[in-house]
């Protein structure tokens, strides 16, 4: 037991050799620091007491530690390093001996969001007119019931097939009456039809007889076009109702 605690003592006192021997190199070192240029060994430590790679400043003079001595420390940064945001590392506080804590590597800062894209307006629609697309009645199909009040209406056959075909691309209407083996029909010729059913100043054939400054007009109720020419309550007057009984023409 005794002699386990003397190899102790030994021990401690040789580790204690190397540090005894950089301080007595330190401390013998004063005159020559003159001749030695600042920051090389047993030369003057430089400001901020810093040496060459491998030596340390102990007591203002640059020494090197011996292989195997214990490794200098240095002194307790006086500063702690920020984080910094979005930029570059920290720099560390002063050191308060010979080496320098480095701060710690600062985080980078988050990419901004890109902006919400926009949203393109709807197109917009366009309502038709008269022509080109136009919001026509269907007015077209076979009418079987033929009906004449005035005057002026002549030879009409009554009892004539008639028929109304056209487009509605451009509400264009043709009015088609067709006696098989011939003679007078009821009503022929062609009109340009409104968005609400009407017409006028239309060239129109009734029964044999050519009439111009025709008018009409289209009850979605009843399934009738009407057609007036030659005015009304004159010699010249004709008012034909036409009445749909299919939609389709044969």
């Amino acid at each position: 037991m005794k002699i386990t605690r003397r190899m102790s003592i030994l021990s401690r006192r040789y580790s204690l050799l190397p540090m005894a021997a950089v301080l007595l190199a330190a401390c013998s070192g004063d005159d020559s620091t003159s001749s030695q240029a600042a920051g090389t060994e047993r030369g003057a430590c430089r400001s901020g007491r810093t040496c060459d790679p491998g030596l340390v400043c102990l007591s203002d003079v640059c020494v090197r530690m011996p292989d195997g001595g214990p490794a200098a420390t240095g002194g307790e940064s006086n500063g702690t390093g920020g984080a910094a945001t979005g930029g570059g590392s920290a720099s560390g506080g002063a050191s308060g001996g010979g080496a320098t804590a480095g701060g710690s590597s600062g985080d980078g800062g988050s990419a901004g969001s890109a902006g919400t894209s926009g949203t393109g307006g709807a197109a917009g629609s366009s309502t038709g007119g008269s022509a080109g697309g136009a919001n026509c009645p269907d007015v077209f199909g076979t009418y079987g019931t033929i009906t004449t009040l005035g005057a002026g209406c002549g030879d009409i056959n009554a009892s004539a097939p008639q028929c109304i075909k056209g487009t509605t691309s451009a509400c264009a209407l043709h009015f088609t009456s067709v006696v098989p083996g011939g003679g007078p029909g009821a009503v022929n010729g062609g009109a340009n039809l409104k968005s609400d059913g009407t017409f006028e100043g239309a060239s129109i054939i009734l029964g044999s007889v050519q009439r111009s400054g025709c008018i009409g007009s289209w009850s979605e109720s009843s399934s009738t076009m009407e057609v007036t020419c030659g005015g009304t309550g004159s010699s010249q007057s004709c008012t034909v109702s036409l009445v749909r009984t299919s939609t389709t023409c044969p």
